[in-house]
C-alpha cells in the first residue's frame, strides 16, 4: 500500500455528510475581462463600419448629382443638335425651291436664244 506522505501520522476518515453547497468558483476561470476587451472591440470595428458606409453613401449621392448633371447636358446637346439639323434642312430645301425655280425661269430663256 501507498503511504501518504502529508497526513503520516493521522488516521483516515470517511466523511459521514455531503457538501451542503457547491464549492466556490476559482477565480481563475473568470473570463469576464477577456469577454469585455473583446466586446468593446466588436464595437469599435463595427463604429467604424458604420462610418464607412456613411462615406460610401454620401459620395454614392454626389455621384448620382454629377450623373444627373451629365444627363441634362447631354440632353441639351441632342436638342442643340435636333434644332441645328431643323434648321439646316428647312434652308436647304428653301435654297433647292428657289434653285429650282431660278432654273425653270433660265432654260426656257437659254433654248430661246442662240449664242452667237
Amino acid at each position: 500500500m501507498i503511504k501518504d506522505t502529508k497526513h503520516e501520522g493521522q488516521a483516515s476518515t470517511i466523511p459521514k455528510t455531503l457538501a451542503e453547497t457547491t464549492p466556490p468558483i476559482s477565480p481563475g476561470h473568470d473570463y469576464t475581462w477577456a469577454l469585455f476587451q473583446q466586446m468593446m472591440e466588436v464595437q469599435r470595428t463595427l463604429g467604424e463600419l458604420n462610418r464607412a458606409v456613411t462615406i460610401l453613401t454620401d459620395k454614392s449621392e454626389k455621384h448620382g448629382d454629377k450623373l444627373d448633371k451629365i444627363s441634362h447636358k447631354v440632353f441639351a446637346a441632342q436638342v442643340v443638335f435636333y434644332v441645328i439639323v431643323g434648321i439646316l434642312t428647312a434652308a436647304s430645301g428653301i435654297i433647292v425651291f428657289f434653285l429650282n425655280k431660278f432654273w425653270g425661269a433660265i432654260i426656257p430663256l437659254l433654248q430661246a436664244k442662240p449664242h452667237p
